[in-house]
């Protein structure tokens, strides 16, 4: 073990060594600092209701994995420039939904805090959207078909209502 005058004059020898070491660990960790953004993680909530009812019309597993579709994600990733990687735009993205429980917590991790906000934003809105799409697709499908179903029916009633006009 060195005495104390002789570590203090070692110290003396060597402090443009320290100085430099000091100085570049202060760079170092400022540069850190400066590349290492936080990631900033928001958060909305999607109501989903059956109509006239409290119960979504969905399982709550369903949800979830409508929120993370392709079609979902592919639409916000275009609308944000997140670029063509589907899977990591996915990874960034957390919907769960907790049993019995009809509220849906969407999130969104990004570097950008504005940016996490409005994906966030826009995945719950692209969610309702193509809930309400595929929900109603199936029943205007049924409505036009009704529709023209009455159409003919309508029309043939017409025709007998000239052949009964005629013969009487």
């Amino acid at each position: 073990m060195l005495p104390t005058s002789s570590f203090a004059a070692f110290l003396r020898r060597r402090r443009i060594v320290l100085i430099v070491t000091f100085a570049l660990s202060i760079i170092a960790l400022s540069f850190l600092v400066v590349k290492l953004k936080p990631t900033y993680v928001a958060t909305s909530h999607v109501l989903m209701l059956g109509s006239g009812t409290t119960q979504s019309t969905m399982p709550n597993t369903d949800l979830s994995m409508l929120a993370t579709s392709e079609t979902v994600v592919e639409i916000v990733a275009k609308r944000f420039s997140l670029g063509s990687d589907l899977s990591s735009v996915r990874s960034r993205i957390d919907a769960k939904v907790s049993a019995h429980s009809n509220v849906m917590p969407v999130s969104f991790r990004d570097k950008d805090r504005k940016t996490a906000l409005e994906v966030t934003n826009a995945l719950a809105d692209e969610t309702v959207a193509y809930y309400k799409q595929l929900s109603s697709g199936q029943f205007d499908q049924i409505l036009s078909y009704l529709t023209r179903a009455a159409q003919r029916e309508q029309q043939q009633i017409r025709s007998i209502d000239v052949a009964l006009q005629e013969v009487a």
